[in-house]
């Protein structure tokens, strides 16, 4: 990256754990007020972010298990294709499903805005997380290729 501040480096050198940490405080907060609003005057929006906070628990929780269910699941078998169906959310998707599944929390307004703040920074985080992903992968193929010439 083209930052050369301190702090800049300390980001983008834990940028995963920044987005997990975020993930899973979106999930928790997510959690918390769609339950909240089930019991409110419009259950449909306490019920829309409970749906929201399950997806929110499978796709950031899933790093928590995941080793296990690499080694574990079989691929033909229910565990392992529903895995497989996780393991697909790479970062742009999930980024992008986050941002659309925020749209919807916009519509009515009232303390759901916490969450739609949160999901849709999270959708913003995990799409930045694919530039950062591909930069790097840039900047270590032309690192390899340098040292490669070096060697001749």
């Amino acid at each position: 990256m083209a930052c050369n501040n301190a702090f800049c480096i300390w980001i983008w050198e834990h940028y995963t754990l920044i987005i997990r940490a975020w993930g899973i405080l979106t999930a928790v907060v997510t959690w918390a007020i769609g339950i909240d609003l089930c019991t409110s005057v419009k259950p449909w929006v306490g019920a829309y972010l409970v749906f929201v906070a399950v997806v929110l628990t499978l796709l950031e929780g899933a790093f928590l298990i995941g080793s296990c269910l690499d080694k574990c699941c079989n691929i033909n078998n229910c565990c392992g294709k529903f895995w497989a169906c996780l393991r697909w959310f790479d970062n742009w998707k999930r980024g992008g499903l986050y941002i659309v599944l925020s749209i919807v929390i916009w519509i009515h307004p009232g303390t759901n805005y916490i969450c739609g703040s949160l999901v849709l920074s999270l959708g913003i985080l995990y799409s930045v997380h694919t530039l950062y992903e591909s930069t790097v992968k840039e900047i270590e193929s032309q690192r390899e290729e340098y040292q490669s010439l070096e060697n001749i």
